[in-house]
């Protein structure tokens, strides 16, 4: 679990062409979401 001195964390998704549009979406909203709970930006 992050500490509350944790910096943000960055991720880089490589899509690929044929690459569900939906998944990618679906795998941003977790990250925001969590951003979200925890009241500042960790992702």
């Amino acid at each position: 679990m992050l500490d509350s001195q944790s910096t943000c964390r960055n991720f880089c998704f490589y899509l690929l062409p044929a690459f569900s549009l939906q998944a990618f979406s679906s795998a941003v909203e977790a990250l925001r979401l969590a951003n979200e709970v925890l009241g500042r930006d960790v992702y």
